[in-house]
């Protein structure tokens, strides 16, 4: 078979919606540019860009083929900022791949890296970073194992499906403030590995993958005061998990 080089780019577009949209209580946006290692030199940087209620994000991996790149696996972290009065579920979608060589199990998916935005603030509450990873996707992809040169991740974008597919869930992050200020803020990263093979010479339309989040309690409006305190019962539905990367 006559293989060549190829250039995959995956462009992440991120849409946020809500439950409420008129009061809102949670929030998800940007947490910052992507980090990217492992890519071949002169690969385009990969973005990110917050449009209103919108954050659009281009993770380019560039040459993907074992001649283009030294590295055993391109790498990129993409940060999202949640700040919530409410527990909340974060979901993801993505569309059908309509590509008949890089499959949904090729691309390794991951949570992880679960801080503070500021740390030691005294705006967020005492558990808001004890996030709830569902499934396997508290894994970390970069240190699947290589069988016969084949990854084989815990999780990947095969794991998500075609309709909303929950991520994880969490508790309140507000302690007092309002919504979505830096200090009552977390940062999560969201993780996408993919390891240069062979692929059969092929053009890959943007693969689209949205994340949104929803608030699961309604709570009591009295609770809102931006001088709040006290945490509500919100955060001792969540249980704690540690982070694996």
């Amino acid at each position: 078979m006559n293989f060549r080089t190829i250039q995959f780019c995956l462009a992440l577009i991120l849409t946020i919606s809500a439950v409420n949209a008129g009061a809102q209580k949670v929030s998800i946006t940007s947490g910052g540019f992507p980090s990217v290692s492992g890519h071949a030199p002169g690969t385009p940087v990969s973005t990110q860009s917050a449009l209103g209620q919108t954050i659009a994000a281009g993770l380019v991996f560039g040459d993907v083929s074992p001649n283009g790149i030294s590295s055993r696996r391109v790498v990129i972290k993409l940060p999202v900022r949640i700040s919530a009065k409410r527990t909340y579920k974060v979901e993801l979608q993505r569309i059908a791949f309509n590509d008949t060589s890089i499959q949904p199990s090729d691309i390794g998916f991951g949570i992880g890296n679960v801080r503070p935005q500021n740390f030691g603030s005294d705006k967020l509450t005492a558990t808001a970073t004890n996030i709830n990873i569902l499934g396997n996707f508290g894994t970390n992809p970069v240190t699947a194992l290589l069988v016969n040169g084949t990854p084989r991740y815990q999780s990947s974008l095969a794991d998500i499906f075609t309709t909303p597919t929950p991520i994880f869930t969490g508790g309140r992050t507000v302690k007092r403030g309002i919504l979505g200020e830096d200090g009552n803020s977390i940062l999560v990263d969201l993780t996408f590995v993919i390891t240069p093979q062979y692929y059969t010479p092929t053009d890959l339309s943007n693969l689209r993958v949205t994340i949104m989040i929803t608030q699961l309690t309604q709570g009591d409006d009295d609770d809102d005061d931006d001088d709040d305190d006290d945490d509500d019962d919100d955060d001792k539905k969540i249980g704690r998990v540690t982070p694996l990367f």
